[in-house]
């Protein structure tokens, strides 16, 4: 959903990752009308860790994530942001 309502003006790419369809929906709700700096925001939706990645591989304009940290497993969410971002593994993500 492009919010931006300026045609030419491109939206901030804003990635919700939760496996609660609740939390993807209060979250656009609430941010539905936010605009910065003159450009409004596009949702992007993932559940789990590999749709995580394939999305941040297809939008590598990405401003922000919005990630649960617990997901199918404890650690799905630290280890999502470690490799979606090349963190050395020697971090202990």
């Amino acid at each position: 959903m492009d919010l931006s309502g300026q045609p030419g003006t491109s939206s901030w790419k804003i990635l919700i990752v939760d496996d609660e369809e609740s939390v993807h929906q209060v979250t656009e709700m609430v941010l539905a009308e936010f605009s910065f700096e003159n450009r409004g925001l596009t949702f992007l939706h993932a559940t789990d860790r590999p749709g995580t990645l394939r999305i941040m591989d297809e939008h590598p304009d990405v401003a922000l994530i919005l990630m649960d940290v617990v997901m199918e497993t404890d650690r799905a969410g630290p280890g999502t942001t470690c490799t979606s971002r090349s963190i050395p593994t020697s971090l202990n993500c």
